[in-house]
């Protein structure tokens, strides 16, 4: 667009393009979200309320499969280029939207789709009347809800809430040093959304310090729940106690206790030995194989193996006889 500015598009749900963005270096300037029968302009001074027509829905048509069709689609576009630009969102929604309704110094965020319309937050900047959604004076938050053919109902907004679930495994039985799956549901009883969430897991035997073991950062939406998978190798048998832990606000599920069964010690599987290191046992075999070599084993040539150099023979000392 130039002078550093962009203009982004999205779907939010649904069969068409529904959120325009524009925005420069520092960030958002100005958003246009189509919903349902509704359009929202959002600006740093002003968000906009309109409803759209019924005879201004969508002209939907699949996509071009050839060169006549792509030569249709373009005939459509150019009979319907509107007199505006493409990034000048406020015309394009006085272009669309009537009986528009204005909302000075406010912000508009956590915009999501619903089964049957959509919800924001709504933040005013300052204490004001509201006529066109609240019939009182409001300088609060407030969840926005717009239902078709109900309208909009709104109320106060429930700050993040977060609650863990008891960890769960979703492999099979637990086996020290085998790589497992762990769930753990994190649901948000708040409507802000908590994105970017730490969730940890914590994990220690019995009779141990819990020390965490799995971690993510994850999203959870305002008024629903996100399924988190982790992978965790269990390093010991036993019987081990695991947690799942969220924060800011911090939350800490029930904690549960799993058993982590033996390595099976089959082909190929690795031999687990109670408080034995493995380099332990490697030092021990090479001080066996270094006493072997000492004591005059040699070991065979066959094996690919060095053999120990054999001490060269001493040459015979040659005797001269004298002749008389």
């Amino acid at each position: 667009m130039g002078s550093g500015k962009e203009i982004r598009y999205r779907n939010l749900g649904g069969p068409y393009i529904n959120h325009w963005i524009v925005s420069d270096e520092q960030g958002s300037i100005e958003e246009l979200y189509w919903a349902a029968d509704q359009l929202i302009y959002v600006s740093s001074e002003e968000v906009l309320i309109g409803t759209i027509p019924s005879s201004d829905q969508p002209d939907l048509f699949p996509p071009p499969r050839g060169p006549a069709e792509w030569a249709g689609l373009g005939k459509r576009v150019d009979a319907a280029t509107p007199s505006f630009a493409a990034a000048d969102l406020e015309s394009m929604f006085g272009h669309s939207a009537s009986s528009s309704r204005r909302l000075p110094g406010a912000a508009v965020t956590d915009f999501r789709l619903t089964d049957d319309g959509f919800r924001f937050i709504f933040s005013p900047e300052a204490p004001l009347t509201v006529s066109a959604l609240a019939p009182a004076e409001t300088a609060w938050p407030f969840l926005v809800t717009y239902e078709t053919g109900n309208g909009y109902t709104w109320r106060p907004v429930k700050p993040i809430a977060l609650q863990v679930s008891p960890v769960t495994v979703v492999d099979a039985p637990l086996q020290a040093l085998a790589g497992s799956v762990l769930s753990v549901s994190v649901r948000n009883d708040g409507d802000r959304d908590a994105r970017g969430i730490l969730l940890s897991v914590y994990g220690a035997r019995q009779g141990d310090p819990l020390g965490e073991i799995a971690s993510a950062e994850v999203d959870v939406l305002g008024g629903e729940a996100t399924e988190v998978r982790l992978t965790w190798t269990p390093p010991a048998e036993g019987t081990w106690l695991v947690e799942a832990r969220v924060g800011i606000p911090e939350s800490t599920g029930p904690g549960r206790l799993l058993t982590v069964g033996e390595v099976p010690n089959g082909p190929g599987a690795p031999i687990a030995l109670e408080g034995v290191s493995v380099a332990a046992l490697i030092l021990a075999l090479l001080l066996l194989v270094s006493a072997a070599r000492f004591a005059g084993d040699v070991l065979s040539p066959d094996a690919g193996l060095p053999t120990r150099a054999k001490r060269p023979k001493r040459p015979k000392r040659r005797t001269t006889s004298k002749h008389a």
